[in-house]
């Protein structure tokens, strides 16, 4: 173990006894919702490279800790709903947000800087935007804003998306001046 190693070791031991972790992570197994014997997980362990950074740190309870350290399947544990990182952005703001995006009145920049999202995030991945594309009847979209801008090649009338509804129907999206 590197001395690198050991100082990561040491600051994560530190932050638990202080409660750093407590306000900015859920108090419930990110697997199975468990909300008793919990632990904080390296997702990428510090062996490998990982850091203390709060991104790379999941609550699991001791149970699923146990049966990921062993490589064992740990989804039938799995009770998906309520758990997980809460969302850093309001259900309210994020539904406006993807109706902006699906219309192609904004690209997927400015949508991910509204969801405080990282760049290389996939929206297609992201929970909230496949609920909310269910429940708007919608099946498949297409938003080419951040394309057409890099280009420099907007201008009003031009197609720039489309959406293709559970329906079938498929509507044309243009840019509005």
């Amino acid at each position: 173990m590197t001395d690198e190693q050991k100082r990561l070791r040491r600051e994560h031991a530190n932050r638990i006894g202080r409660g750093y972790y407590l306000d900015k992570l859920p108090s419930k197994c990110c697997n199975c919702g468990a909300a008793d014997n919990l632990v904080y997980h390296h997702i990428v362990p510090i062996s490998q490279g990982g850091t203390n950074n709060i991104t790379n740190i999941a609550v699991v309870c001791a149970r699923c800790h146990k049966a990921i350290h062993n490589e064992k399947e740990i989804r039938a544990y799995n009770l998906k709903s309520g758990s997980g990182r809460p969302a850093k952005v309001s259900e309210e703001v994020s539904n406006k947000a993807f109706e902006e995006y699906i219309y192609c009145r904004i690209g997927q920049k400015e949508l991910k800087e509204i969801l405080q999202l990282s760049s290389n995030s996939k929206i297609a991945d992201y929970g909230r935007y496949k609920r909310y594309l269910t429940n708007q009847g919608i099946r498949r979209a297409r938003n080419n804003i951040d394309i057409i801008n890099a280009n420099g090649a907007m201008r009003s009338g031009r197609e720039v998306g489309w959406i293709e509804f559970t329906s079938g129907e498929r509507k044309t999206l243009y840019a509005q001046d």
